[in-house]
């Protein structure tokens, strides 16, 4: 009984972070920034998962992937802190 009980307790703390919603991401990049016929399409990449965000020309947000459910303030903010700013620095391969 001691050891179906523990197994008990040890399945539910692994499974419970699983399940549960979170908006905050983990080591979240932007992979690329396209424009589309109407809309702005950015690929993210986190611990996660991968989605994407649409921010048609209109001022609406679609999420894809990890972003299916959330909402249009959460894409927003989400959105607007993952554009590459200005002064990023560019990085320049160098082979050989």
């Amino acid at each position: 009984m001691k050891r179906a009980m523990v197994m008990f307790l040890m399945l539910s703390l692994c499974s419970v972070p699983l399940f549960a919603q979170n908006d905050r991401l983990t080591r979240a990049r932007c992979i690329s920034l396209e424009h589309v016929r109407g809309a702005w399409i950015m690929k993210v990449e986190c611990v996660e998962g991968a989605g994407s965000i649409v921010m048609a020309d209109n001022g609406q947000y679609h999420g894809d992937g990890i972003f299916s459910s959330w909402s249009q303030d959460k894409l927003r903010t989400t959105y607007g802190s993952l554009v590459p700013k200005d002064d990023a620095r560019l990085e320049i391969l160098q082979l050989g």
